[in-house]
């Protein structure tokens, strides 16, 4: 089973193509793929062996909230400390998903569990609450950034964690708290070799831009001096 995100440009000829992992639904077929999706406009095919979780409504819901509110409070006794730790978007999204993916468990014979791994709550969640002779499998798709807090050894970690150098390894091992048989070094997955090496005359971006106009005024601003 693998475990991931897409978007509608990851699925084309009837195919989904995980970006992060280089991997695609026709060659693995005897594989689950249990893409969280990103998006709101649903690619038009599906693959037999794909499993997509998507947001049927996208406007916030004052409904579900007070739903969530009450549970929480009856669930934790209105102990005050509890509930503010655990009544929190990543919590709820984290259930959630354990939900729909406990009943694609129930329904399959899994024995290896496969994802981009970037330690965050709902991944420690539902990896912490599989069966313990399902394999788990975290690969880390991109450098690690200054302070890998989020990767720290805990509860809910992948029994088996995959880098691309030696230097992240030294880092879990030394500062975050892995055993030096978890982690396996790999070629990236999802970085290849064969992309274009000269980058003279490009301009580099962050993840996210915010406002593009913005930066796009600056720039001509550059370019005019």
């Amino acid at each position: 089973l693998f475990i991931t995100w897409g978007k509608k440009k990851n699925f084309k000829n009837k195919i989904f193509a995980d970006s992060l992992l280089n991997v695609d639904s026709n060659i693995n077929k005897k594989s689950l793929f249990f893409v969280i999706y990103l998006e709101k406009n649903l690619p038009k095919l599906v693959p037999k062996n794909v499993i997509l979780i998507h947001k049927k409504n996208y406007s916030r819901s004052l409904i579900f909230f007070f739903k969530e509110l009450f549970k929480n409070l009856i669930r934790y006794k209105f102990n005050p400390k509890r509930f503010i730790h655990y009544f929190s978007a990543q919590t709820i999204f984290a259930e959630k998903i354990n939900e729909h993916l406990k009943v694609v468990l129930r329904n399959n014979e899994i024995d290896k569990v496969i994802l981009p791994y970037e330690g965050q709550p709902f991944q420690n969640f539902i990896l912490n609450k599989l069966d313990k002779k399902i394999k788990t499998y975290g690969i880390i798709h991109s450098i690690l950034p200054a302070l890998p807090t989020n990767l720290i050894k805990r509860k809910g970690s992948p029994k088996f964690i995959f880098v691309s150098g030696i230097e992240q390894k030294k880092t879990l091992i030394n500062f975050l708290g892995w055993n030096k048989k978890q982690i396996k070094i790999n070629k990236s997955l999802r970085f290849k070799k064969d992309i274009n090496k000269d980058i003279t005359g490009s301009i580099f971006f962050p993840i996210n831009l915010n406002n593009i106009n913005e930066i796009t005024l600056n720039f001509k601003k550059v370019l005019d001096y």
